[in-house]
């Protein structure tokens, strides 16, 4: 994302992309499926760190939540394909189709314009505002060449200021990069919200869906079927397809509020309906499905590894032993899928603001560094939760697994408390308020003073940027700062 532009990387991880699904739609073996996956989730990674900080850098204040919302908008209707053309296509056909999308991702990354953010930082001016002409409807009179000006203006002083607290061309590891107070706050801000945002069970849900439904319903092992009945395909099971078209719709609710009602209340609803989801599917297991979390071919006390191989080759996760009655009545079996149902609706709510912050909080020297090291945090907590889910149901209890989801699922709003809000404010000023002085609850102790300087923009024409004390609450307003004229900014000619 430094040396190449953060337009252009997005555009040049569709080839990985288009390369591992082809392997993946071509494959004979196992190392095949393999090396497919490893390339497509390099790519993804790298897309999750670059996509919300093209667009942080892009958008104005009032609407960069909003479209920061669209990336995991998009993964969301991802799974929503795969839950229902999974059901349709064989895995090698749906691998091929897949193969469509990087295409398109390429052809359309094309016509974007390049951040204005990298660019004035690589000292290309003149290319920044071009691109910002095109990204805030340049109509070519002179009040929008002024906003523009200004915008630069206000963009390489941040970056100026950022580069003289730890020039950007210096390669220095990621502890030493903690050690800077502008950095050490949000890093801890943003890596304690992807931790605890995977650590609610989001991908074992995803990953584990069809075992934890059957596990609660009662048919989750196929020995426990009547004599002579066989096992119903996947094609009749729609249960997926339900819960994936949940998440896709979630996201709707809260886009319009998380530029109104902002990041932080949007993370406190999210946390505790998450925790009272997986609540009530734990009070539903233990009162419903024996505690009893032997698994049939598995004795107890097997390796973390043999459980896992498990739960995939028998699609389950249950203490059902052959020849044993259902253990849910019929009159409770939708019990957990509606719980389900509600943890991924709450996860949608605000599963995008970690991303979102992650591009807004970082200065600019630091931004995509830190960027990366976050994504990376998120994938180290999904394997985790991944590799040991099988593990907590086997050896434990399913109701303790979720229990133990639901107490993490809370630990975000705690994060939520002691978070500056960043709704309608500038990625400046954002940069500004997390420099300020704070006390041990997070708040801010003072007032920032933003010096004045007068700076020269085009020939004839000067712009002063006044003195004025930013507050927490206030200046929210992006059309009254960027105002043509008026108390701040003032323009002369």
């Amino acid at each position: 994302m430094e040396n190449l532009g953060r337009r252009r990387t997005i555009t040049l991880l569709a080839f990985p992309l288009i390369i591992g699904w082809l392997i993946i739609g071509t494959a004979v073996n196992l190392r095949m499926i393999l090396l497919g996956r490893f390339t497509t989730g390099i790519s993804l990674g790298m897309a999750k760190a670059s996509a919300p900080i093209y667009v942080s850098e892009t958008a104005r204040a009032q609407h960069r939540g909003k479209l920061g919302y669209f990336p995991p908008i998009m993964s969301a209707l991802g799974v929503l394909m795969g839950c229902i053309l999974g059901s349709i296509l064989q895995w090698k056909q749906l691998a091929l189709l897949m193969t469509l999308f990087p295409i398109f991702l390429f052809f359309s990354s094309l016509f974007l314009p390049e951040s204005p953010h990298w660019l004035i930082k690589m000292n290309q001016e003149d290319k920044a505002f071009q691109s910002l002409k095109r990204l805030r409807h340049w109509r070519g009179n002179n009040n929008d060449d002024l906003r523009i000006y200004k915008e630069i203006h206000e963009i390489r002083e941040t970056i100026e200021e950022s580069t003289a607290v730890s020039p950007h061309d210096e390669k220095v590891p990621l502890l030493h990069v903690l050690e800077e107070k502008e950095v050490r706050f949000p890093a801890m801000l943003v890596f304690s919200l992807m931790i605890f945002q995977q650590f609610s069970g989001v991908s074992a849900v995803i990953y584990y869906l069809k075992m934890i439904l059957n596990h609660g319903d009662g048919t989750s092992n196929q020995l426990a079927m009547p004599p002579g009945k066989a096992p119903p395909p996947h094609g009749n099971d729609i249960r997926p397809a339900i819960l994936g078209l949940v998440h896709f719709l979630a996201f709707f609710i809260s886009l319009p509020l998380v530029d109104r009602v902002g990041r932080k209340f949007l993370l406190k609803v999210s946390g505790i309906l998450m925790a009272l989801s997986h609540l009530m599917l734990a009070t539903y297991l233990y009162k419903y499905v024996p505690s009893d979390t032997s698994v049939s071919g598995i004795p107890q006390g097997s390796s973390s590894a043999n459980m896992v191989a498990a739960a995939v080759s028998n699609e389950t996760i249950s203490g059902i032993q052959s020849g044993a009655a259902l253990v849910a009545e019929p009159i409770h079996s939708w019990i957990p899928l509606l719980s389900l149902c509600a943890y991924i609706a709450s996860f949608s709510l605000a599963s995008p603001i970690p991303f979102i912050l992650m591009s807004e909080i970082f200065g600019a020297n630091v931004r995509s560094y830190m960027a990366s090291a976050a994504t990376l945090v998120a994938s180290i907590a999904s394997f985790i939760v991944v590799e040991m889910f099988p593990v907590l149901m086997y050896g434990v209890s399913p109701t303790f697994t979720f229990a133990l989801f639901a107490f993490l699922s809370i630990q975000s709003t705690f994060v939520a408390f002691i978070m500056p809000e960043t709704k309608g404010k500038t990625l400046a000023e954002i940069e500004h308020l997390f420099k300020a002085p704070r006390d041990f609850k997070g708040k801010i102790k003072e007032t920032i003073e933003v010096p004045c300087e007068q700076v020269s923009v085009i020939s004839g024409t000067s712009m002063a940027l006044c003195n004025y004390s930013f507050d927490v609450k206030k200046s929210n307003n992006e059309k009254e700062r960027m105002a043509p004229v008026g108390r701040y900014p003032k323009y002369t000619t």
